[in-house]
């Protein structure tokens, strides 16, 4: 019985024992699961600090500069590290630039190059040259090659670790954080991880950063076009108050910029036009539509004077935050409307000078022509009904025929010259004049000098006022071989000042202007002539010139022809 009694107590005894070791072992899995969640709770309660401290940072508005040693300031003290450098980073360039460090470092480190404003990671290959390559992070400690790269500190200090950690946004590397410790510490997986949370917060700051810095150079460029461009520029808000306006614009519209920065545009448009203006501008905003081109239209401006300024406009929008803007640039055409009326003028000009020489030509082919070839057709039937009995009859008819032939051809010839568009030079115009005057005169032994231009600076005449010019000069010759009674005549044609001027001065015997009247021709003392000077006193007037003759009685004449520039005229 009593065995009985002990043995059980004994089994209960064993059984409490196992129990006990069981509850032990448990106890013992439980404290390491405890030890291993209070881990990564401290990580975690580590990340979040950090996290959290870092977000706090990067809420405040401070520069670039002052966010960057802030963060470096708080990952040193959180993770332990000595010092630390955020580098934004140009991997494509692979240039780097320090944007801080902590505590701050005196560019005098020597030994240090890692400390230098700006490196040039295409030759460098300490630990920030090879994790732009690798784009992973990177550890040394001094046991690592790498390490003796960074020398000693000014402290005297050596450099037993380094870690550095690639910064990017998506696929795009911004930057890197850099650390260093006098300590020697193994790679720590836990703290990469820590730092791939805060690397996407920090990547955004320098992607903000940047984006900033692109928008300021941007806009100083165009601040920069705007004040140096000849157009007026302006810019205006959804409201169409004048938001920026470049100096170029003063000279367009006469305001000062004071004057127009923050008023209506439509201050600067003519009183029809401001209605238009502005139902176009909210048709705009409300559909998004363009329903005009917006590249160099014309569209008028007012002045501040009150004229309006023809102008040529190109319009541009864009958006900040919800806003929209328009800028456009206006261009004064004034002196390219003045131009252009001045071409149209010219054109016109032409036309009528073409008009003017299809009439004469059509008035020479009736009068000369046409009546010498109705003379040559009677003369032609009075030699054929003559040929049987009166020779000498037939004999004068042929001469006359023959006479009026040669004048035929030589009417041909200048008609043909003046239409020729060949010959449109006033250096042409002197060659003929030259021919002319050497045939008539050497066949009447009178000896002549002719001073004409060269061809350095030859002077484009149009056809009516070259052909007019001709025959003026041809009546004049014919009146010196008619009526002069010379030895010597001196003929001169130049272009000066704007004006064509001819001269034909003889040694003749001249004339008493007193006894010719408005409808003679050049007359001596003792004969008179035909309607030559009537002739040439018209066509002088149809070309809006000036024609003067100087003569006594005994003295000699001179004719002076002078054409403005413009009359067929060009340089």
């Amino acid at each position: 019985m009593v065995f009985g009694v002990f043995m059980s107590a004994f089994d209960r005894h064993g059984g409490d024992r196992c129990q006990v070791d069981h509850n032990l072992s448990n106890t013992d899995q439980i404290r390491e699961q405890l030890k291993a969640q209070q881990k990564e709770l401290g990580k975690a309660n580590r990340a979040l600090a950090l996290d959290y401290a870092i977000t706090r940072v990067l809420g405040d508005p401070v520069t670039l500069s002052e966010a960057a040693s802030l963060i470096l300031h708080t990952i040193c003290v959180t993770t332990g590290w000595e010092m630390g450098m955020l580098w934004d980073v140009d991997a494509q360039a692979r240039k780097a630039r320090k944007v801080g460090a902590w505590p701050p470092i005196r560019e005098t480190s020597p030994g240090v190059p890692a400390h230098d404003n700006d490196l040039d990671l295409s030759t460098n290959e300490g630990l920030l040259g090879r994790i732009v390559e690798s784009r992973r992070p990177d550890w040394f400690t001094d046991g690592d090659a790498h390490g003796a790269a960074f020398g000693m500190l000014e402290d005297g200090q050596q450099i037993r670790c380094g870690f550095a950690f690639p910064i990017t946004v998506g696929r795009e590397m911004f930057g890197a954080l850099e650390f260093y410790s006098y300590q020697k510490r193994n790679p720590d997986s836990d703290l990469i991880e820590i730092f791939a949370t805060i690397g996407s917060h920090i990547g955004y700051l320098l992607q903000r950063n940047r984006i900033e810095l692109a928008l300021r150079e941007s806009e100083s460029r165009f601040r920069t076009l705007t004040e140096a461009a000849s157009d007026a520029i302006i810019t205006i808000d959804e409201s169409s108050k004048i938001m920026l306006v470049n100096p170029a614009a003063e000279q367009v519209f006469g305001y000062t910029i004071a004057e127009m920065v923050g008023h209506d545009l439509t201050m600067l448009m003519p009183d029809y036009f401001r209605q238009l203006h502005r139902a176009g501008l909210a048709r705009h905003l409300k559909t998004g539509r363009r329903h005009t081109n917006w590249e160099a239209i014309e569209l008028p401006g007012l002045h501040k004077s009150g004229r309006e300024v023809p102008l040529e406009i190109s319009f541009g929008e864009f958006t900040r935050g919800d806003q929209h803007f328009f800028t456009g640039i206006a261009r004064d055409i004034t002196e390219r409307k003045r131009t252009e009326e001045a071409l149209r003028k010219s054109e016109e000009e032409r036309m009528l000078e073409m008009e003017r020489i299809r009439q004469r030509i059509a008035a020479d082919l009736h009068d000369d022509i046409g009546s010498s070839l109705t003379k040559i057709a009677l003369l032609s039937e009075a030699a054929r009904q003559r040929a049987d009995g009166d020779k000498e009859g037939v004999h004068d008819s042929l001469a006359v025929i023959n006479a009026l032939s040669n004048e035929l051809v030589e009417t041909m010839s200048d008609i043909v010259w003046a239409i020729n568009p060949h010959k449109d030079h006033v250096s042409d115009l002197a060659q003929r004049m030259r021919r002319f005057a050497s045939d008539i005169f050497s066949a009447r032994r009178i000896s002549f000098r002719f001073d004409g231009p060269g061809t350095e600076r030859d002077t484009r005449l149009g056809a009516n006022a070259r052909r007019e010019t001709f025959l003026i000069f041809k009546e004049s010759i014919n009146n010196v071989v008619k009526h002069a009674n010379c030895t010597e005549v001196i003929l001169d044609l130049f272009v000066e000042d704007g004006w064509l001027t001819l001269t034909v001065s003889d040694d003749g015997i001249g004339f008493d202007p007193a006894l010719v009247k408005a409808s003679t021709g050049y007359l001596s003392s003792q004969r008179r002539g035909g309607n030559g000077l009537a002739s040439m006193r018209r066509r002088t007037k149809e070309l809006g010139g000036h024609l003067e003759i100087a003569t006594r009685d005994g003295l000699g004449t001179r004719v002076s022809l002078r054409l403005p520039v413009g009359f067929g005229l060009e340089a």
